[in-house]
C-alpha cells in the first residue's frame, strides 16, 4: 500500500539536502529582515522577559562566579563597591558599558585581581601573554 505521508517525508528530506545551502541563504535573509521590521518590539519582549525572570537570571551569574572563580555574589557586589563601581584599570563606570564587568583573575592561581570592562580585560589578557614581546617592542622602538 503506497504511504502518502512517508513518501512526502522522503521526498522533502531528499529536497532539502540537496537544497541545503539555498534554503539556509532564503532563511537568513528572511530572519535578518524579520529582525529590522520588528527590532523595537523585540528589544521591548527582551527587556520585559528579563524583568520577569530577573531572579533566575541573578541564580545563574550567581553559579557561574561560584563555579568559574568560586566567588560568591556578595564577595562581587564587595570587590564592585571597593572599585566604586568602576573599571580597576581605565577608571570607567559600569554605566557606560552594556555588559557587566568581567573578573580580572590569575589563571595559574585563581586569584580574583579585581573587576575590569571588557576592553581592559581583552588588553590585559593579550599584555600578560605577550608582555616580553611587548616590552621589547617597546624599548627597541624607543
Amino acid at each position: 500500500m503506497f504511504d502518502k505521508k512517508k513518501h512526502h517525508r522522503e521526498y522533502m528530506k531528499k529536497y532539502y539536502q540537496e537544497n541545503r545551502n539555498n534554503i539556509r541563504e532564503k532563511q537568513r535573509i528572511y530572519h535578518k529582515k524579520y529582525y529590522k521590521r520588528n527590532r523595537k518590539r523585540k528589544l521591548e519582549q527582551r527587556k520585559e522577559y528579563y524583568k520577569r525572570h530577573k531572579p533566575s537570571f541573578i541564580k545563574r551569574r550567581a553559579r557561574f562566579l561560584k563555579s568559574k572563580y568560586n566567588l560568591s555574589l556578595k564577595d562581587y557586589n564587595s570587590l564592585f563597591k571597593k572599585q566604586k563601581g568602576c573599571c580597576a584599570i581605565c577608571g570607567k563606570h559600569q554605566s557606560e558599558f552594556k555588559i557587566k564587568f568581567c573578573v580580572d583573575h590569575d589563571h595559574k592561581t585563581g586569584k580574583v585581581r579585581g573587576l575590569l570592562c571588557k576592553y581592559c580585560n581583552h588588553c590585559y589578557g593579550w599584555f600578560e601573554k605577550y608582555k616580553n614581546k611587548a616590552l621589547k617592542y617597546y624599548k627597541h622602538n624607543k
